[in-house]
């Protein structure tokens, strides 16, 4: 049976035997016409080869692309090692905090030190930054309730917690309970310490900041008084009270109650920054004032930076 190629062939073959047959008076012309045409095919095949596109390996036609503009390359950021990671990450305190995050929050941070093994321990710290966007570490916070005599608390390695309590509140037997001793706050270089204090009897605020290296020193060493005070502090806007301009006759050499037993007190004995239960001979919380007792509510908190 024929195939479809073999169909076309041989019909194209009679359709030319029946064309010379006719055209056979007109064969020279034919002739002239045929040597015509070959000599223009061989002309447009010449035209046609220099026009015919170069084939790559890939039998795919090369395309010219649009050069891609030129593009300095981005600036490469720095890549820091593990150990610079960490070193970087290890807040010292709240003041450190800041310097590496500008706009952190006040709230709880992990601290670092390194203790006497040459072993890197955590702490938990409270830092406030809302105060003239300033940054400081808390470091005692005793929020009393009236009528009650609970017991100080040193924390020999740590700070105190923080809750946003008001007066009145009671947070005794709690992890915002307390104040670093001197031998933990002796790891830290401290600028600048800042008291507050508040009483239910009255509406003095103790408020105010201080550089005084005395000061200083007896907070971290439990020796000495910051009796030369009264001249070298900086209030705060809520700072209202009487001390710490008028400490003459501050208590001296408290050791781990150096930052709760009459740290301010004046010349008549009338006006006492005092949390003495357990860390002294009676329980006053006194805050500008001397009460003698525990009849009042009170909060009192220190920071450094």
């Amino acid at each position: 049976m024929m195939n479809r190629n073999q169909f076309n062939i041989s019909l194209l073959l009679g359709v030319v035997l029946v064309g010379m047959t006719a055209c056979q008076n007109r064969k020279e012309e034919a002739q002239v016409f045929q040597e015509s045409k070959s000599a223009t095919s061989a002309d447009g095949a010449q035209d046609s080869a220099d026009k015919v596109p170069q084939i790559l390996p890939s039998d795919e036609p090369s395309v010219e692309l649009e050069a891609e503009p030129s593009r300095s390359a981005p600036e490469a950021l720095p890549v820091l090692v593990v150990e610079e990671q960490l070193a970087y990450l290890a807040f010292q305190d709240c003041s450190d905090v800041q310097a590496k995050i500008p706009n952190a929050k006040s709230g709880l941070y992990k601290v670092f030190l390194e203790d006497e093994n040459a072993q890197i321990i955590s702490y938990d710290a409270y830092c406030d930054f809302e105060i003239a966007g300033e940054a400081w570490t808390l470091i005692l916070n005793y929020v009393h309730l009236a009528n009650t005599e609970p017991s100080l608390v040193v924390r020999a390695e740590g700070f105190p917690g923080f809750r946003n309590s008001k007066l009145g509140d009671d947070e005794q037997a709690s992890q915002t309970w307390g104040h670093s001793s001197p031998g933990f706050l002796a790891n830290f270089a401290i600028r600048e310490l800042r008291f507050f204090c508040q009483a239910s009897s009255h509406a003095r605020i103790i408020h105010f900041k201080t550089s005084n290296q005395a000061c200083i020193d007896y907070i971290q060493t439990g020796t000495g008084s910051c009796s030369e005070i009264s001249a070298d502090f900086v209030p705060y806007g809520d700072h209202s009270a009487e001390l710490p301009g008028s400490n003459l006759n501050s208590q001296a050499d408290a050791g781990d109650f150096a930052l709760t037993n009459r740290i301010f007190r004046d010349q008549n004995a009338t006006r006492h920054w005092t949390l003495a239960a357990g860390g002294g001979a009676n329980d006053d919380w006194e805050c500008d004032d001397d009460i003698d007792n525990a009849s009042q509510s009170t909060i009192h908190r220190v920071w450094f930076r």
